[in-house]
């Protein structure tokens, strides 16, 4: 009994404070004295491990200026700086380096240094040769084609009436060493006759050691043949500027008419008489027998024939001397 007495008492007598005051001094002994461990302010103390500002700072790696930084390699000026060396020279009046021609500066080029024959050479606007006027020309030359080897010679062929003259013969009428193309030397058939004069001879009194004659047709010593023809073929299509003269050979008391004509059509004509006004050192000019032009630029086909004629006037025909030339243009 007195064991249980003084434990009671012991456990009694700790649970008071002495001198009026409790074991708890107006502070609980509880640990939380009015203030939590947590202060009110966790671990994160309102701001998280990211302080209200991310890794990202709100500006990017890329900063909002790209690598490229609005300007391109290109600067907005290409290699070429907008001045070629032939645009902004070209058409300034003068030739430069690069160009063929400016304006009307050829460089004293024209149609002949390109190539060609005759004809008007122009520039173009970016500086270059315009050959569009220029042409090919030949140039048929009686007195220079004439062959006493083969009759057609070229695009030239004499004829009687519509027929070539076959034989070229020597010793025509009876001039030793004067060959001609006839049917024969002397007597009938030896007119109408062609000849290239090669010897110097009374018969020759107006023409010249060179000159090509004709002697017109009669009936006393070419009956049955045509009249005397000089033709020339056109090879090709294109355009024929027709030269040329014509006078008596010899001033005898005869005379001669002549025509022209281009693919059948007559273009020019006239009259030659002994005593005239027409001799070899002042001839009569076949474009003075027709309309101003008519032998100039004249378009022709392939095969189209130029041909001038030789008539006598009264009953005995005679010799005339004659120059032609044909430029024909592609």
């Amino acid at each position: 009994m007195k064991r249980f007495l003084v434990v009671l008492a012991a456990t009694w007598g700790a649970g008071c404070g002495c001198g009026g005051q409790e074991g708890d001094s107006g502070s609980d002994a509880d640990t939380d004295s009015d203030s939590d461990t947590d202060t009110g302010s966790d671990t994160g103390t309102g701001s998280d491990t990211g302080t209200g500002s991310d890794t990202d700072t709100g500006s990017d790696t890329d900063t909002g200026s790209d690598t490229d930084t609005g300007s391109d390699t290109d600067t907005g000026s290409d290699t070429d700086t907008g001045s070629d060396t032939d645009t902004d020279l070209c058409e300034n009046g003068a030739l430069d380096a690069g160009e063929d021609c400016d304006g009307v500066d050829l460089g004293g080029a024209d149609c002949v240094d390109q190539g060609f024959d005759a004809g008007v050479l122009v520039c173009t606007a970016d500086c270059t040769f315009d050959t569009t006027g220029c042409v090919q020309q030949t140039v048929y030359d009686l007195v220079a084609d004439w062959s006493e080897v083969e009759n057609p010679f070229g695009a030239w062929v004499v004829r009687a009436g519509a027929v070539p003259v076959p034989t070229n013969i020597d010793d025509w009428g009876g001039i030793v060493g004067q060959p001609a193309w006839a049917n024969a030397s002397v007597g009938n058939g030896h007119i109408p006759g062609f000849a290239k004069v090669t010897v110097e001879d009374a018969a020759f009194e107006e023409v010249e050691i060179g000159d090509v004659i004709v002697h017109s047709q009669d009936d006393g010593n070419g009956a049955g043949f045509g009249q005397a023809q000089v033709v020339w073929t056109s090879p090709l299509n294109g355009s024929v500027d027709i030269a040329g003269t014509i006078w008596m050979g010899r001033d005898i008391g005869r005379a001669n008419d002549w025509s022209l004509s281009i693919a059948g059509a007559g273009v020019a004509s006239g009259s030659l008489s002994s005593g005239d006004a027409y001799d070899r050192a002042a001839p009569m000019d076949l474009a003075d027998g027709g309309a101003a032009g008519a032998l100039d630029a004249v378009a022709v086909d392939a095969g189209d024939e130029v041909v001038l004629e030789v008539v006598r006037v009264g009953g005995v025909g005679d010799i005339v001397g004659v120059t032609l030339t044909i430029t024909l243009t592609e």
